[in-house]
């Protein structure tokens, strides 16, 4: 009975089901090619390192780098475009087991498509063992780059600097903590003189020397650091 039913609907069955195959791979083709949307993002953002630097986020289409406006948590983040990838720099202080929300709030493709509202949680883990491989080696991989790029700031034009009573260096910071991508370490050198007359005072004037130093640098925005003072006391 069965072979019967196969036999006299054999036909229509198959036409059904190949009618069917062909409009499922015509979706996906239509999806894949026409549709705007996102098509990976690494690292992982269900559960990236607070340390991440930054999101590379993959589009089906080439983006229009001057349509692209992304926020975290409402304040907007600096972003570049290189064909069809999006890079999202992320803050320096972002905490472990947290969730953030990041807004793409408009980005457009050079065929004409926009996408706007489209909403990432980004949830962040405090112990990167919990990582696939992959995501430790990028943010690896962003970390390393990252540091290469800030050893070009043209802070480093003008530190390390010395005088007799202080000296200035600059220290690239891991991308991810809370401190600013560089610090400047101001390391105060004491005398014997300064400890036995007035030991305070020399450090207050010392430390002030070095920070007119650094104020005085027109092209430098000292915002953008953060400083670092250690004394050395004289050898008695």
């Amino acid at each position: 009975m069965l072979f019967d039913y196969w036999m006299k609907y054999k036909q229509p069955i198959v036409f059904i089901g190949t009618t069917l195959a062909i409009l499922l791979i015509g979706w996906g083709i239509f999806y894949n090619v026409v549709i705007f949307h996102i098509t990976s993002i690494s690292p992982n953002p269900n559960g990236a390192s607070y340390l991440t630097p930054r999101l590379i986020i993959g589009f089906n289409k080439d983006l229009v780098g001057e349509s692209v406006k992304v926020a975290l948590n409402n304040n907007d983040l600096v972003t570049s475009v290189d064909g069809h990838k999006l890079t999202i720099e992320l803050p320096g202080d972002l905490k472990g087991d947290k969730t953030y929300a990041i807004t793409i709030k408009s980005i457009s493709s050079k065929s004409g498509d926009t996408m706007k509202d489209r909403k990432i949680s980004l949830r962040t883990v405090l112990n990167s063992d919990s990582l696939s491989e992959a995501d430790k080696k990028f943010i690896l991989d962003q970390q390393q780059a990252n540091k290469s790029s800030l050893v070009n700031d043209p802070i480093f034009t003008y530190v390390p600097h010395s005088t007799l009573d202080y000296s200035i260096e600059g220290i690239v910071n891991n991308a991810g903590t809370e401190f600013k991508k560089i610090t400047l370490k101001i390391s105060i050198n004491l005398t014997a003189a300064d400890v036995k007359i007035n030991r305070d005072s020399a450090i207050k004037q010392y430390q002030a020397e070095a920070m007119n130093y650094l104020n005085s640098l027109k092209d430098i925005d000292m915002s953008t650091y953060s400083v670092e003072v250690s004394v050395t006391e004289p050898t008695l």
